[in-house]
């Protein structure tokens, strides 16, 4: 097969959902102000060396993935849940109990030369910090207020191949969607539609 290129191609950050419930019977919570996620992984492995300098043997290290999720809105049932909120009548407050694991899922657009559709990536399970924010003194400004919060994602529920994998990521195009009979439509749909997490029977063809 010859090489060939993309000539044109965009993305964007697009749909943001927290799933508060992994069972999917309470709805997903849209995060509509999703402004950036950065996902940073780190494993170190440890080679043994034996006679020349090629390793012996190499063995894996564990390995620990965090995302930093950026956006202009920080919606309460989701604060209250997992970032260390509490609620006392209509007042947020502290609570150190409320960081409970929460699914989470997010969609890119793309364009390119194949055509037009979406990138998106489930987490089943992260665990997340309380956000940080920055308040400034300035006028009127069209700039919304910004919040980060970092998550750990851990391995929960979500089993395949008898393993808890991480994260489920998967592309569907504009064509596929319009059709919605394919496995990667249907589980679009259920995440940005339908607001609730996948399960195992949504990963198929």
């Amino acid at each position: 097969m010859a090489y060939t290129s993309k000539n044109e191609l965009t993305h964007g950050l697009g749909y943001g959902v927290v799933f508060t419930d992994p069972t999917g019977s309470t709805a997903g919570i849209p995060i509509a102000g999703l402004r950036a996620i950065e996902t940073e992984t780190k494993q170190d492995n440890k080679n043994f060396y034996a006679g020349f300098n090629a390793p012996y043997r190499t063995i894996a290290g564990a390995k620990n993935t965090e995302i930093k999720v950026k956006s202009y809105d920080l919606p309460d049932a989701f604060a209250i849940h997992a970032l260390g909120f509490g609620l006392w009548f209509d007042f947020l407050i502290d609570d150190t109990t409320n960081y409970k694991p929460y699914g989470f899922a997010y969609a890119e657009r793309y364009r390119d030369d194949d055509g037009t559709g979406y990138k998106a990536t489930f987490y089943p399970s992260v665990q997340a910090t309380t956000p940080s924010d920055t308040a400034e003194a300035d006028e009127e400004s069209p700039t919304g207020k910004e919040y980060e919060h970092t998550a750990t994602v851990t391995a929960g529920y979500f089993k395949l191949l008898d393993r808890k994998p991480l994260f489920v990521k998967f592309k569907v195009s504009d064509k596929e969607l319009a059709t919605g009979t394919s496995g990667k439509a249907l589980a679009f749909k259920k995440l940005f539609n339908e607001l609730k997490p996948l399960v195992v029977e949504d990963i198929k063809a």
